[in-house]
């Protein structure tokens, strides 16, 4: 059992293979948090603090303690806590006062799904255990479920919380945390990923002051600007050492981790849907339920951190059906074409891409209606007669028959005011009446809360995909919400029900079409979440392909989200967001290092280019079951050293393939050696193939394991800017 109860001192202990979280019933009132980090033995538990009139105390049978002291698992709001809570409720006579106490508890053998929300599943009954442990409101009536799920493989534990209106009157959920952890001091450090259009995740790591912190999104999605993931770890931790707790949300909409130093140097961890502007009317005998968070602890640094998230995220979250799943080799048009492409073009590159090696071609942005820029026809789902004077189904034909398959791009959650759909329903749009709509890139969004939008968009999206053999779907969201109104619900409802309707959509679609991979965007990684990776196995990690920017990009994404999730292509230069002109082999590796793509026009290389690229394509394929399923391991940060490093594991760890970035040129450089801290200590590796032009593998001589994994290799010096290299090692 990885989930205990003691019976007589109340207490709960939650394991997995590595951890331990812990916490009891005090005073047969609330929970209290005990412990979370390296696997215990929990024999003794809370001590209160001494009771002061600043702190009131709820209970007048026990003056011993105050709400506003208790490290709590879940928390009520005013009655003594003063801290954020984990629920605020408004009853009809306006009150807002809850005090959620022990009810009860059942442990069930495995993973409890949600009923509307994407989330976590286990595939075996043995895999998962969830504690389900109940609190009830005594005056209104109301209950809370709090859902614990145990992975005891991959050292990760998930939260949900469920509100049931026991009462006889209709409340309003103000607010309702995934999940609320009190830990017992401060003393972190706070590692988050904002960012923006073309430079999203960007690795932030700073000091918890005794203040509070919000990581959050009110953008009526997850966002370029923060992520939902985040970590707190020890000062002193590095990729290989030290304490580190991440986070995570299965959800897509406006999120928020609220983060609170108490004066008591307590520190409490509130995460959920973004209060902000929700409101969720709940009528008698209703419930609602939370997105699910997702924790996990490392006492080995935020890479071991990341192996959790990684094996839990493909084990546990990805569709079976691709969570494994070798990803195509793609060529996609876009920056080779943007919107000015006819049938011939398209051809030509589709033999290109058969020449080069490349699996599948993906038609972007401008195949449908009349889109020739980006002020129409989003909504118009069928082909532009100009471009496609045979349809859909004949260029997608003529890949297959070019042993390429076809992927499209669609952006179906929005619509142009100049399209024949918003001519035909204005009124399927987000919009609030007598105010004037706000448009973004000249497009509104369709109002997905509205169960006839869904059914129209599905009845069109099945139909391009039952009459042409296509089997990739790129998913772009290019703009954020604004003007969130609906005629139908209570007005705090309607982003949440936006999500509910998009998820039911997306399920819907991918249930008829189980064999189409779909690929999530949002002008690049916008939306790079666990809500939409559990419909679409991967992301477009960033609109920015310029392969300097992709290093902190794809190495910051690799914090939280495993690699086999990331597209990555090679793009042409100088590139189209920055302008830097890099050479091939430098866009290449990084490329590499993802999933790979191509996005550029081969029919404008050279022939010495085209074998080039055609060569890494298929270097790419010998290693691509690694690089997609291995475990992937940092070395060295863009955001902290000159020299960026990472390397891909096999699981019996007899290869290694080892990547080494250097940017910029700086004069008189000292010598650089690369540590694989990863390697098994006691294998010899031979050098099965490397980029070194000076180094033949057979000139190389066996290196041990321990050297690899303690002095490490030397990255060779090389005059100029934007310089990497490989080296692929194996024991045999």
């Amino acid at each position: 059992m990885n989930i205990s109860y003691n019976a007589p001192k109340k207490r709960f202990t939650l394991n997995t293979a590595h951890t331990t979280y812990a916490f009891e019933i005090w005073d047969n009132l609330y929970p209290v948090h005990l412990y979370y980090g390296p696997k215990a033995v929990i024999t003794h538990g809370f001590k209160p603090e001494d009771f002061n009139s600043f702190s009131p105390n709820p209970n007048f049978n026990n003056k011993s303690y105050s709400l506003d002291t208790l490290p709590l698992e879940f928390s009520s709001f005013g009655n003594s806590d003063y801290r954020t809570p984990s629920v605020q409720i408004e009853f009809e006579n306006g009150s807002k006062i809850t005090d959620f106490i022990y009810e009860g508890f059942e442990i069930v053998p495995f993973k409890a799904p949600l009923k509307t929300l994407p989330a976590s599943f286990s595939h075996e009954k043995d895999e998962a255990e969830t504690l389900i442990l109940t609190l009830k409101d005594l005056i209104s009536g109301c209950k809370i479920e709090l859902y614990y799920s145990v992975f005891p493989h991959t050292d990760v534990i998930t939260k949900s919380t469920k509100i049931l209106n026991s009462s006889q009157e209709t409340l309003k959920v103000l607010a309702l945390a995934s999940g609320q952890i009190d830990f017992h001091h401060s003393n972190f450090d706070l590692i988050h990923l904002c960012g923006a259009w073309a430079r999203e995740r960007d690795l932030v790591r700073t000091s918890v002051h005794k203040t509070a912190h919000a990581i959050e999104s009110k953008r009526g999605a997850s966002g370029h600007h923060q992520n939902p993931f985040m970590a707190l770890v020890d000062p002193n931790t590095t990729e290989f050492h030290g304490d580190c707790y991440g986070f995570n949300l299965i959800y897509s909409g406006s999120f928020k981790h609220q983060l609170e130093v108490s004066p008591y140097d307590q520190f409490r961890v509130v995460s959920g849907l973004n209060p902000f502007n929700f409101s969720w009317v709940l009528l008698p005998d209703e419930s609602f339920e939370s997105p699910e968070m997702i924790l996990t602890y490392s006492a080995n640094g935020l890479n071991q951190m990341s192996q959790n998230f990684h094996h839990f995220i493909k084990q546990h979250v990805l569709s079976p059906s691709f969570a494994y799943l070798e990803r195509p080799v793609l060529i996609n048009n876009w920056e080779a074409t943007y919107f000015d492409f006819d049938e011939d073009k398209l051809k030509a590159l589709i033999c290109s891409a058969e020449e080069m090696g490349a699996e599948l071609f993906v038609l972007d942005d401008g195949w449908f209606g009349n889109r020739n820029d980006d002020t129409s026809s989003l909504g118009d789902w069928f082909e532009n007669p100009k471009k496609l004077p045979n349809g859909i189904k004949a260029i997608a034909q003529f890949a297959v028959n070019h042993h390429v398959n076809f992927g499209l791009w669609v952006e179906p959650e929005m619509v142009s005011k100049n399209s024949h759909l918003y001519r035909a329903h204005p009124e399927y749009c987000l919009q609030t009446p007598s105010r004037p709509q706000t448009e973004g890139r000249n497009q509104l969004i369709l109002d997905l809360s509205n169960s006839e939008v869904c059914d129209m968009l599905f009845d069109n999206l099945a139909t391009l995909l039952k009459k042409a053999p296509i089997s990739y779907v790129k998913w772009d969201m290019n703009r954020n919400m604004t003007e969130v109104y609906s005629e139908r619900f209570n007005q705090g409802e309607v982003e949440h029900r936006y999500y509910l309707g998009l998820y039911a959509l997306i399920k819907r679609l991918t249930t008829a079409f189980p064999s189409v991979l779909f690929e999530g965007c949002s002008g690049g990684g916008g939306r790079f979440d666990l809500g939409i990776l559990h419909f679409m196995p991967q992301n477009w990690t960033s609109d920015n392909t310029d392969a300097v920017a992709r290093l902190k990009i794809q190495y910051a994404t690799s914090l939280a989200y495993p690699i086999i999730t990331m597209g990555a292509h090679i793009s042409a230069v100088p590139n189209h967001q920055t302008g830097r002109v890099t050479p091939f082999s430098f866009r290449a590796h990084v490329a590499m290092s993802g999933n790979l793509g191509v996005e550029l026009d081969p029919t404008a290389l050279t022939e010495n280019d085209l074998t080039a690229l055609s060569e890494f394509i298929k270097l790419y394929k010998s290693h691509r079951q690694l690089i997609q399923n291995g475990s992937f391991y940092r070395i060295s940060s863009p955001f902290e050293n000159t020299l960026t490093a990472w390397c891909f594991l096999s699981s019996d760890a007899r290869e290694i393939l080892l990547f080494a970035f250097r940017p910029f040129k700086i004069a008189n450089m000292p010598l650089k050696k690369i540590k694989c801290p990863y390697a098994d200590e006691n294998l010899n590796y031979g050098l099965v193939s490397t980029s070194f032009e000076d180094t033949k593998p057979e000139a190389f001589s066996d290196i041990h394991g321990s050297q690899l994994k303690y002095d490490g290799l030397y990255m060779p010096h090389a005059q100029g800017d934007f310089k990497s290299c490989y080296w692929y090692l194996k024991s045999f």
